[in-house]
Order: C-alpha cells, then sequence, then structure tokens
C-alpha cells in the first residue's frame, strides 16, 4: 500500500513540476502592452446621402466616428452635433460613384471629412484628428 501512494505522490510532484515549467515557458515576464487611449465622438444616426451620379436613386449609407484630441473635447463636441453632421454631408454630398466604389479612397474621404468637420467648428485648435467608418454601403 505505502508503495502504491508513493509512486502517486512521486508522480503528482512531477506533474506539478513539469506544469510550473510549462507555464513559465509560456508566460512573459512583461505586462501585456495596452493599446493607446483614444477619444471618440458619435456624431450620431448613419448618414445617408445621393451620390453624384447619373442616377439619383444611388445612395450611399454610411456610420462615421469621429477621433478627438482629448476627452473635454467629446463632451464640448455634444452641443455642435448639428454642425458636425452638416459638415460630414457636406463632404458625403460630393462623392462621386467612382469615389465610393473602391476602398482606396475611405481614407480620402475620411481626411476630408476630419477638414471639413474642423473648418465648421471654426476653432483655432483642430479638435478632432480622424474619422473612421462603422458602415459604408452604397445602394
Amino acid at each position: 500500500m505505502n508503495k502504491i501512494s508513493l509512486k502517486k505522490i512521486i508522480l503528482i510532484s512531477v506533474s506539478i513540476v513539469l506544469l510550473a515549467l510549462f507555464l513559465s515557458a509560456c508566460g512573459s515576464e512583461e505586462p501585456p502592452q495596452r493599446l493607446p487611449s483614444r477619444y471618440v465622438f458619435n456624431p450620431g444616426a448613419v448618414f445617408a446621402t445621393n451620390i453624384n451620379h447619373d442616377d439619383p436613386r444611388r445612395v450611399l449609407r454610411c456610420a462615421v466616428m469621429l477621433e478627438v484630441i482629448d476627452e473635454q473635447a467629446s463632451i464640448e463636441l455634444v452641443s455642435f452635433d448639428d454642425t458636425i453632421r452638416n459638415a460630414i454631408l457636406v463632404v458625403l454630398g460630393e462623392l462621386t460613384m467612382a469615389e465610393v466604389t473602391t476602398d482606396k479612397n475611405l481614407d480620402a474621404i475620411a481626411a476630408r471629412i476630419v477638414a471639413q468637420v474642423n473648418e465648421a467648428l471654426g476653432g483655432h485648435i483642430p479638435l478632432v484628428v480622424g474619422a473612421s467608418f462603422t458602415e459604408f454601403v452604397l445602394t
């Protein structure tokens, strides 16, 4: 009986040592890197606008998130929601079919939105530093 329990103790001890070695080899001594903080402003509902095209039934439907310089800016922009939405609609309404049918133009469209929104806000410090699309559908 002592042999069986001694074998079990040795087996458990070896298993624990091997598990500890495995976990130490898999684990990193450095804490995981965190993504940098981003402050965003949601200008509201999805945008829908006609595209500059021969067929007036072509509609672009998209949702945009704006990246702002800090948390205070995202709070301040709430009172300018209508101005921001109008600025975005101005850019979207000027788009041509050629611009919206390729993914390569999304960055250029986003840059135009950032410039138009900052211009509409009229501040000397640009509060909006980026734009990204969470939805972009042409119907």
